[in-house]
């Protein structure tokens, strides 16, 4: 992946039932296999759900029925290097209280690539 990447790649999608959660956390997908530019996280369920990055810490809040986009290379300005998700980072889910038992929750990657 180079600072000067044209084209924009996408990891497949990964969606993760909500009967698989609870108030623990769990690995939501394997880890990234590139250096991620936005991260989508969407919560179709009827619960809020933390999301984190090293499987033990609170990083992000997602309430329920909502989507939030990280794009970390917004802004950018010039070919120098750009802010990115590190390849090899995995998301961890869990409930933030109670467990639903409808709908999923998605993740999506965006990295770039030549």
């Amino acid at each position: 992946m180079s600072d000067n990447a044209t084209k924009v790649q996408f990891d497949p999608l990964v969606a993760i039932s909500a009967l698989l959660l609870d108030n623990t956390y769990g690995a939501a997908a394997t880890t990234y296999a590139h250096p991620v530019r936005q991260l989508i996280l969407q919560n179709n369920t009827s619960e809020p759900i933390m999301v984190s990055f090293d499987g033990v810490n609170d990083h992000i809040w997602v309430k329920d029925e909502v989507s939030m986009i990280l794009d970390f290379t917004s802004n950018a300005m010039g070919s120098f290097n750009q802010l990115q998700q590190v390849t090899g980072t995995k998301v961890y889910l869990r409930f933030e209280q109670a467990e639903s038992f409808v709908n999923n929750f998605y993740i999506s990657v965006m990295y770039a690539s030549n």
